[in-house]
This record gives structure tokens, sequence and C-alpha cells, in this order.
């Protein structure tokens, strides 16, 4: 997330050489991490040195802006479509099984990106991990989409993108799944633009006193800013309520929930660096100099019980495709 921060940001005009991983699996981590989005979207000249067939339209998709209203792409987000191997399947942008991508949501109203996204979200989640409307993991889900969805806004509302042709903002969804007695199924989420910078935005907006870098980060995820209390806008604090919460419903000895935010530092050229896991009491914030992000980037980790009431993790050899073709064969045998 930090390279594509980067190259589609501080670094979007130099000219950029790319060699293609082979490796399929290489591949969906890249795009997990908006690596083809910022591709996609810099302004300087990009080299492909081995470059597939279907790189170009593999670009125009992840270049294209979140319209869900688009009958096609509604299509193309829920429904299954059997992908046939190639070099860039795993590059192709949003609407995978793999992965929920919400592009360029800065283009548009935040009132419009929140009402669209949320039932394709929760449609894509149900139907990507076999949970029915009445379970107790479809409940978990809905809280975790509510914690997508404001910080999905929050790039609309506060992210103050103003250059079109050389903004960006991307959020995505993706699971990963557990193979231990600490680790449960996770829905992964994330957001990253190149825009003005959380620790930048808050201390303007945010006048009750002097916040630096980590002071910003700290409050914004802890909710010690004024006018906390309505539904709207509390960000960064909703979302570390619900990890909170659905962490102490998971019991004791699971790993627990994360939040890590990346932003402008204080000295020029520098990033501050925000990490918070729901067992412990505050957040830290650390300072790294050379690391010129542009904008914010958000991870969250959040773990969701599969399968049995008990917490049993599901491994099915469709889902758990991160495994080796052997690991996933036994896998799919346990399933």
């Amino acid at each position: 997330m930090t390279l594509a921060n980067l190259i589609s940001g501080r670094f979007r005009r130099l000219n950029l050489r790319v060699r293609l991983p082979n490796a399929d699996s290489i591949n969906r981590q890249l795009a997990r991490g908006g690596i083809f989005h910022a591709i996609a979207r810099r302004a300087g000249p990009t080299h492909i040195e081995n470059e597939p067939a279907e790189w170009l339209e593999t670009m125009e998709s992840w270049n294209r802006d979140f319209h869900p209203s688009d009958c096609q792409m509604r299509r193309d987000a829920l429904v299954d479509s059997k992908i046939e191997p190639s070099p860039t399947r795993s590059m192709r942008a949003a609407f995978q099984r793999q992965l929920f991508s919400v592009i360029q949501p800065h283009m548009r109203k935040a009132i419009e990106v929140g009402d669209d996204m949320q039932p394709l979200a929760s449609t894509w989640l149900t139907d990507r991990l076999g949970v029915t409307s009445s379970s107790e993991a479809s409940i978990q889900i809905d809280d975790y989409l509510g914690a997508f969805q404001q910080i999905v806004v929050n790039i609309c509302e506060h992210a103050r993108i103003e250059d079109t042709r050389g903004g960006s903002s991307l959020a995505q969804i993706y699971a990963t799944y557990g193979g231990g007695e600490r680790s449960l199924n996770r829905l992964q989420l994330m957001v990253v633009d190149n825009g003005y910078g959380l620790s930048k935005s808050l201390p303007e907006r945010y006048r009750d006193k002097h916040r630096n870098a980590a002071e910003s980060l700290t409050d914004a995820l802890m909710g010690n800013l004024p006018g906390f209390s309505g539904a709207r806008g509390r960000g960064l604090k909703y979302v570390r309520e619900t990890a909170m919460a659905n962490h102490r419903s998971s019991g004791s000895g699971v790993t627990p929930n994360r939040i890590s935010v990346i932003t402008v530092g204080d000295a020029l050229d520098s990033a501050a660096v925000l990490s918070w896991s729901a067992d412990s009491a505050d957040p830290t914030v650390q300072q790294y100099e050379g690391v010129p992000v542009m904008g914010t980037l958000v991870m969250v980790s959040l773990g969701v019980r599969l399968g049995s009431l008990s917490g049993g993790s599901v491994r099915d050899d469709e889902l758990e495709m991160d495994f080796s073709e052997e690991r996933r064969l036994v896998a799919s045998q346990l399933a």
C-alpha cells in the first residue's frame, strides 16, 4: 500500500519501469495493496517490460470510477463469472471473486458512494463467504461493512483530492483464511488516497488545541475530537469500536483485530504510522523519515467466525487461495 501511494503520489510523474511477477499469488497481493490501480492512475510514463496481451484492458478496468448504478458494473459485481486462467487474472480490476474494489470514490459525492456501496458489498461478501442472512456471521459482516463505509466516505469528505487527473483513491475488501488455534478467518479492509493527509486536515478542521501528526491520529482513532456524537463523521473511532466489540465476542486466545494508519508526518518527507490492536488500550505512533507519503492509508484486519458457533474455522478449496496446491488439497479434504 505504501509503494502504491508513492508511485501514484510523490513519484507519479517519474519514469517507471515495471517487471511483473510470474507468480499468480504475488500478483494477487499486489492487487490487494493497490499497486495496479496506482500504475493505472499515475501521470508519468510507465514501461512494462513483460507486458501481457491483456495489459491495456486490465489497466482500463483499474482506472474506471466506481459507478455501481451502471448495469454492467452491477452485474460484474454480483455475478460469479468463472474467469479463465490468464497472465492477468490476478491483476484484473474490481469485482473478482477474490477482491471487492471501490475505485476513485473521491470522484463522487459521499452520500452516493455510501448508498451504492453498502448493498453491493454486503451481497458480494455473503455470497463470497457462503453466509446466510440469519447467521451470526452475517451480523458481524454487517458491522464490518459499516466500518468500511465510514473509512470510504471519509475519502470523499476529507481527502481533498483536487487534481482529478492525478488524484487517486481506492478502497478494497478481501478475505484471508485462518490456519491455527489463534487464527480466525479475517476480512481485510483497506483505503489509500494521495490527497491532503489526515494529519494535516484534522488540525485545520479542529482548532480546540494544537495537534501534531501523532496526536491527530490518536485523537481521531480514540474519539477525542469535538463533535463526535453524531452517526456520521465518526470515522476511525467507529472502526475502532467495531473492532473492539467483535474482538471481545470472539473470546480469549484469538489474534486481536488490528488497525494501521499511515499519513503525512511532521517533518518534510516523513510518514506517521499508527498501530492499534484490540488487546491494547492505546495506539502507538512512530514517525519514519524518508518516506514521502501523500494522503492517508488505512488497513483494518477483522476476525470473522464462519461455520459452527463454536468458532471452527472454515477451510475451503476455493477460499483458501494463498496456499500451495498440495495445501489446498488437504484443506479441501478437511472441509
